[in-house]
């Protein structure tokens, strides 16, 4: 939460906008979950990138992906044995 806070601040302060995508995750078969939030946001030559502490460099987005769409980018794995759930009441909020 530190690092998206931070990093959403610094873009919002030098006029880049984007989001914060918070989200829910929970291990199939196991008593292992925890929540998660990462940064969208838009260049001013339209591109969208999301960034997280979990990544070594942000990653582009593709074109109208959605917010689910952008947690299976940011984990890179898409058939890992992992339930997730979008946060949509903190996502409503989390514009910068």
């Amino acid at each position: 939460m530190d690092y998206a806070i931070a990093v959403s601040s610094k873009l919002a302060a030098n006029g880049i906008h984007g989001q914060l995508i918070f989200y829910r995750w929970h291990i199939r078969n196991t008593t292992i979950s925890g929540s998660h939030v990462f940064v969208v946001y838009r260049l001013p030559d339209g591109s969208e990138w999301i960034v997280d502490n979990e990544i070594p460099e942000p990653k582009k987005v593709p074109p109208e992906a959605s917010p689910m769409q952008l947690v299976l980018l940011l984990s890179g794995d898409p058939s890992a044995p992992v339930d997730v759930e979008l946060q949509n009441g903190l996502n409503q909020l989390s514009f910068f």
